[in-house]
């Protein structure tokens, strides 16, 4: 990966929590709360040396959230 693609990449993971963090004003149910947490754990920690336990913990609390995907 170029440095170019990195910066660009990084752009685009905080622009996807910025998101995550203003749809917490939205939170109308439990569920809908409960996968915007996982959508920010899971794009905090996407390029972290605890990636992989953060796609196990979020499986856990909330399966669902993968839809039968392989994460990333």
């Amino acid at each position: 990966m170029t440095k170019s693609e990195f910066k660009d990449r990084k752009i685009d993971l905080v622009d996807r929590i910025a998101e995550d963090v203003g749809m917490c004003q939205a939170v109308q149910t439990d569920k809908n709360a409960i996968t915007i947490l996982c959508d920010m754990l899971y794009y905090t920690n996407l390029h972290t040396k605890w990636h992989k336990d953060t796609i196990e913990a979020i499986k856990g609390v909330c399966p669902e959230y993968f839809n039968g995907k392989e994460p990333k």
